[in-house]
């Protein structure tokens, strides 16, 4: 696999930090990014196309459950919640009850209980948490009837974007400063290499990250076809990409305190602007 595909393999931290029972439970603060980016991808693949009460839809990387809550409002009814971290399926449990039926695996592990019997899956915020990419795409190829839909996003630092805004700009430099100090706190790879990733996407060098040519090569090579993408802007108040950034501290540092400090101290734009490119693939 060409060198600018292994990011979801170099760019994964270690320990699952969603294992953390406080870092799932403080996902309730930024619900509201969750449920206009799972609107936006299911407003861009209308599921009419299949009967919602008999159709099989997977959630994959379901996280708290906030994506599912939106399929379920769309209709959806035979819906699984994909999660290999048991305190975000207790959380999703809290919010959905008996509505969906729970799955605490990996998104590469798909086979282990879908084969070929899934009309529709969404990977909503979860693409570049993969660890292993090749199998993941062997295993949602496979999961998938023949004709069946993968609808997936993907954004920064991710995926490299042509055209960004001033204000999408502006985002992406507030992270770039908050990843660089985190990574001068605690020195892990990932975090250096998340720095030298917006570092070169600031700089429109998209050599290593994913593009819209590259997600369409990989796809096909396991006989699932590019049928169409396009980009949405999510925004957010400042205090939501706060929240966020606290969170991915935990991962790395122990003392709230600390973590205030640091979250506190990066300058953010009045509002900030998020592209993502949604995709939609068919299973041949």
């Amino acid at each position: 696999m060409p060198e600018k595909k292994k990011i979801n393999q170099e760019g994964t931290i270690s320990q699952n930090p969603f294992d953390k029972e406080e870092t799932s439970k403080a996902y309730s603060k930024i619900d509201p990014i969750y449920i206009q980016s799972a609107q936006a991808a299911l407003n861009f693949v209308d599921p009419g196309q299949f009967n919602l009460a008999e159709a099989q839809v997977i959630d994959i990387g379901s996280g708290t459950g906030v994506s599912a809550e939106v399929l379920l409002n769309a209709g959806v009814k035979n819906l699984s919640l994909v999660e290999p971290s048991e305190t975000m399926l207790q959380e999703s449990k809290l919010r959905l009850g008996d509505k969906v039926d729970y799955c605490k695996l990996h998104a590469e592990d798909l086979n282990q209980k879908f084969n070929e019997n899934v009309d529709l899956a969404y990977c909503l915020n979860t693409f570049h948490l993969l660890g292993n990419l090749s199998k993941f795409l062997a295993n949602v190829a496979c999961a998938l009837k023949p004709g069946g839909i993968l609808v997936f996003n993907i954004s920064v630092p991710t995926y490299g974007f042509e055209n960004l805004t001033e204000q999408e700009i502006a985002t992406i430099r507030a992270n770039r400063d908050f990843y660089q100090k985190l990574s001068e706190i605690s020195s892990q790879d990932v975090l250096s290499y998340t720095t030298k990733l917006l570092d070169k996407i600031l700089e429109q060098d998209h050599s290593e990250v994913f593009t819209r040519d590259s997600i369409e090569q990989i796809f096909a090579s396991v006989g699932m076809q590019l049928e169409a993408s396009t980009e949405v802007v999510i925004k957010m108040e400042p205090e939501y990409q706060r929240n966020i950034w606290s969170m991915m501290a935990q991962s790395f540092l122990n003392k709230q305190n600390r973590i205030n400090e640091l979250v506190q101290s990066i300058a953010l734009p009045d509002e900030l602007h998020i592209r993502q490119a949604i995709f939609k693939l068919v299973n041949s």
